[in-house]
């Protein structure tokens, strides 16, 4: 069964994954260049740990507000 803030937060869990993968597409735009530039590919890198720390950072938020429910 679903308790009452459950909608919520699959709804915001389902954005994160969307945001997530049009993340994704950009970046797979920008790797097809960067894999023939070694300044692109650093560019490339930090980007990738950039989005990951960003969506690590708000799923744990999810996570830590699903906690207090």
């Amino acid at each position: 069964m679903m308790k009452s803030g459950d909608q919520g937060l699959y709804e915001k869990l389902i954005l994160i994954f969307i945001e997530a993968f049009l993340d994704k597409v950009k970046l797979s735009a920008f790797w097809g260049p960067a894999r023939e530039n070694s300044s692109s590919s650093e560019l490339f890198e930090l980007y990738f740990l950039f989005i990951t720390e960003k969506y690590v950072k708000r799923l744990s938020e999810l996570s830590f507000n699903r906690l207090l429910l």
